[in-house]
Order: structure tokens, then C-alpha cells, then sequence
């Protein structure tokens, strides 16, 4: 491994994958190993509690007509305009990791891409019944496969896509 420079991704802990995908958060090119991944998808996750747990609060506690009026409150909308941007910024650093995690695995970004069209199909899909199910089952057959896709080992090695993020570092916790 002579030559390649460790960048201690081997050991990438919650706050430095989230650091680096804020970092890398329009970088569609590379890779990222597992743990970059998922430490920044649990981030995500969290931030998308909390901003669903702000709004039902803002709107419990300042007005609960607001629900049921269809009336706009100052505060929620407030909130909703501070933490628009942010929802947007973390939203495409999400599908960035995606794309740079389904690298590591040697495969291309579009098949982020056809999950995401497959989802939509799904919402819009009211022709028939059969087209719906169909669509549906590939959404869902879609959304497994990325799914398990996150989770297996990145190539080991150089690929198409750039280095290993590991330089040969393994830890394997399943075997």
C-alpha cells in the first residue's frame, strides 16, 4: 500500500462524518466508506426529528387553530423560512453520501436517481390498480436493494471512482 495516503476515514467517528459530508455536500465524485455513511444518515435523522418535533411544538404552543384554519402563524412560518435552507443544504449533502456510498461499491449514482423516480411513480400512479402495484413493488424492491447496497463492504481497492477511502483497513465486526 505504498504510496496511498491514509486519511483516517478507517476510524471516522459520528461528529467527523458529519463534518465531512457538511464539507463534501455538493461532491458527487469519490467515495465514502460505510461509517461516513451512516453516522451521517443517523445525523440526518436526527436533525429530521427535531425539525418535525420544532414545528409541532411552534405550533402547539403559539396556536392550535393554525392546524385546522388553514391559517398561517407568524412563528411557524418563521421557523419553516430559518430552517428551509438548512433542510435543503442537509437534503443534498444526503443524496451527495448516497452517491459517493454506492461508489464505493462500484456502482453509478443513477441508481439513486431510479429509486427516487420509482418513489415518485409510486406517489403518482392512479391509472389502474395493476400499474400501481407494479409500480409500487419496484419502488419498494428499489428502496431494499439501495438499502442493502449502504450496508455491503465498499470494493476493496481503486475502482472506477476513485481509491479506497480505507486503504486496506478492515474491521470486520459480522465475521
Amino acid at each position: 500500500m505504498q504510496g496511498v495516503v491514509n486519511r483516517g476515514w478507517e476510524n471516522m467517528g459520528f461528529f467527523q462524518a458529519v463534518r465531512k459530508c457538511a464539507g463534501d455536500w455538493i461532491t458527487f465524485s469519490g467515495r465514502a466508506p460505510r461509517s461516513e455513511y451512516w453516522w451521517f444518515y443517523l445525523a440526518y435523522i436526527l436533525l429530521l426529528a427535531g425539525v418535525i418535533a420544532s414545528v409541532v411544538l411552534s405550533v402547539m404552543v403559539f396556536d392550535v387553530s393554525v392546524v385546522y384554519s388553514g391559517e398561517t402563524n407568524g412563528a411557524v412560518l418563521a421557523l419553516l423560512i430559518l430552517l428551509g435552507p438548512i433542510a435543503i443544504f442537509v437534503f443534498i449533502a444526503q443524496i451527495s453520501v448516497t452517491v459517493r456510498r454506492l461508489h464505493d461499491r462500484n456502482l453509478s449514482g443513477w441508481w439513486l436517481g431510479l429509486t427516487y423516480l420509482l418513489s415518485a411513480a409510486a406517489g403518482f400512479a392512479e391509472e389502474t390498480a395493476v400499474a400501481t402495484n407494479y409500480i409500487n413493488f419496484a419502488s419498494i424492491g428499489g428502496s431494499v436493494a439501495l438499502f442493502v447496497v449502504t450496508l455491503l463492504k465498499g470494493t476493496e481497492g481503486p475502482n472506477r471512482y476513485g481509491e479506497d477511502p480505507l486503504n486496506g483497513f478492515s474491521a470486520e465486526v459480522f465475521e
